[in-house]
């Protein structure tokens, strides 16, 4: 059941963007069995955007149906263009709180894998605490994993040197992301330093990637917005950044000392212009949709490489009878079924018994990564690489 009212500024004037009516509730969960795969709850996407505030976001999201456990994995260390995008960051990280002692807070640090590669990089100087509920709870060096997640009941347990707040790529899974912002808020001391990353809906627009709107991400958030509600949560921009190729936001902010806990500026309302822009956004989002419908054929032949979120939401979409070869680098989801599909996840190297005439990159910055595999499986052969963020035209061989 779709809600007709904004959960950030409670505005009623909602425009409709972009609707699926079947999604799985999950992309980075998987199934040990092809049944249980097509067996898994899947949820409606009704992607619509305030008038007054300008969020957008998913006004048939069901929360209570999202319950994240373990058996949740989004990582993506295995890449080398990923693990240079997590070294960036912690580089930022190192600038911009040099010489401070204290606690480095990640809040929903899912599998561990950031605060593992921060910790060299900080050496003595920070202590670190991870907390979601899909971890075991457990020590490791000055490393605590805590399995809870982060709400004003547990704001109690938060370390009270804490000079750091981290969040990467959890706010897009809040309905409410002012709120969260100010617990964040509440969290920090004055002058204490957040960091946000999450994924940019300018990008996304931009990109006409359909294929980036999944049941988990509730939240969307323009250039524009993400300003705004910043300064609403009682923020103040240290440095504002993307990242990914400009697909990530990856802004450091400060609590402002003069705003209460729980409390902040009244968001501004969105510029006219600005909601105009989003608009023709989606008018690209759905052309590119049609375009990959009208253009894409399911067959043997074709390897989607790639079972995050762009890859699951595009095979739900266009390969619900299982035609397609899928691969995917994290080993945790080799071997393992696809929600919603059914899609066995092959290792690359399984490809070696089923070589692909054509290659579907399901995001541009791993091309040359996939290119480097492919080419060492199968050394000389001519195969298609396709980058699904331009419409499914070629690239090269």
């Amino acid at each position: 059941m779709s809600v007709r009212q904004c959960p950030v500024c409670g505005g009623e004037e909602l425009v409709d963007c972009l609707t699926w009516n079947r999604l799985p509730v999950f992309v980075n969960v998987t199934a040990k069995t092809e049944k249980e795969a097509l067996q898994a709850p899947t949820g409606q996407l009704s992607i619509v955007q305030c008038t007054k505030c300008g969020f957008v976001f998913n006004a048939a999201f069901e929360p209570e149906r999202v319950a994240y456990c373990q058996g949740y994995h989004a990582e993506r260390g295995d890449s080398v263009v990923y693990r240079t995008h997590l070294d960036n960051v912690c580089r930022l990280i190192q600038k911009t709180i040099p010489q401070q002692q204290g606690t480095a807070l990640e809040v929903g640090c899912g599998t561990e894998e950031f605060l593992r590669v921060l910790e060299p990089c900080v050496g003595q100087q920070l202590s670190l605490l991870g907390v979601d509920p899909s971890v075991q709870p457990h020590q490791d060096g000055r490393i605590r994993f805590d399995s809870y997640l982060f709400d004003k009941a547990h704001l109690p347990q938060i370390p009270s040197d804490l000079v750091l707040l981290i969040s990467r790529h959890m706010i897009e899974h809040v309905v409410n992301p002012l709120e969260m912002l100010r617990l964040f808020a509440c969290a920090l001391p004055d002058n204490g330093v957040l960091y946000l990353e999450t994924p940019r809906l300018d990008w996304i627009l931009e990109q006409g990637a359909f294929f980036d709107f999944g049941y988990e991400h509730c939240a969307y958030f323009t250039d524009d917005f993400m300003r705004r509600l910043l300064a609403a949560a009682g923020f103040q921009i240290l440095a504002w950044k993307t990242s990914y190729q400009n697909q990530y936001f990856s802004i450091f902010a400060t609590r402002c000392p003069s705003t209460p806990c729980g409390a902040g500026a009244i968001l501004a309302p969105a510029p006219h212009n600005e909601l105009l822009r989003a608009q023709e956004g989606f008018s690209c989002v759905k052309e590119a949709y049609q375009y990959a419908k009208a253009n894409f054929i399911p067959s043997p032949d074709v390897c989607i490489w790639g079972c995050a979120q762009k890859g699951v939401v595009w095979l739900n979409l266009f390969d619900p009878q299982q035609q397609c070869c899928v691969v995917d680098a994290n080993p945790y989801k080799q071997g393992k079924f696809i929600l919603g599909t059914g899609h066995r996840i092959l290792a690359p190297r399984e490809l070696k018994n089923r070589p692909p005439k054509a290659v579907f990159v399901m995001n541009k910055i791993y091309l040359d990564e996939i290119k480097a595999v492919v080419s060492e499986l199968f050394p000389g052969q001519f195969i298609y690489f396709y980058v699904v963020e331009e419409n499914i035209k070629v690239l090269d061989s």
